[in-house]
């Protein structure tokens, strides 16, 4: 009797498991053949598509000083200097859950920022736009407000603000500051 319920009571949490896995499942998607993820993160408002790095590739040897993207156990993860997993590598665009509109679009290789990324806000409107090489924000940049208005343009050296940064507001130049390798430089007349 007691080996009978157990019994039951064993099959009835394998299938409460493969029911919830299921669930999972049916909102993430894995072609591994493709090398491409897409992943539904409900709790915090967001779904994107990914490319992986082929796993028949050469091995990759993370630097300590920059920030990895890869996938494991249904995840996006970020880590500095090292990573689990496959690597992010192609083209990654995620949205908001809430309205399909865009939230972020770029390029990773080898699981670091490479190229033109863009994020929005949820109302459609660009909210930055930043220039990556090999995972360093490096030449221009523009931030924007919520109505789409431009608020800030300059660029970056080596992941550090450099050269001349514009503050804007409706459309003018309010404030402009200069700056060599991330210090700010004394104002210039």
């Amino acid at each position: 009797m007691i080996k009978r319920i157990s019994t039951i009571f064993l099959l009835s949490i394998l299938l409460s498991c493969s029911v919830s896995s299921r669930f999972t499942e049916e909102s993430n998607s894995y072609d591994y053949n493709q090398n491409i993820v897409n992943l539904v993160f409900p709790d915090s408002g967001i779904s994107l598509r990914a490319s992986l790095y082929k796993e028949k590739q050469a091995p990759i040897n993370p630097k300590s000083g920059k920030m990895y993207a890869w996938s494991a156990y249904g995840r996006i993860f970020y880590t500095q200097g090292g990573y689990e997993g496959r690597l992010l590598d192609g083209y990654y665009v995620s949205y908001y859950l809430e309205n399909k509109s865009l939230k972020e679009k770029g390029v990773y290789i080898k699981g670091l920022k490479s190229g033109k990324w863009l994020t929005w806000y949820p109302n459609g409107h660009l909210k930055t736009q930043e220039t990556w090489k090999h995972g360093i924000k490096q030449g221009q940049f523009a931030c924007y407000a919520a109505n789409g208005s431009l608020t800030v343009k300059g660029q970056y050296k080596n992941n550090c603000l450099n050269g001349k940064i514009n503050e804007f507001k409706n459309d003018s130049i309010i404030k402009t500051t200069y700056y060599k390798m991330g210090v700010e430089l004394p104002s210039q007349k």
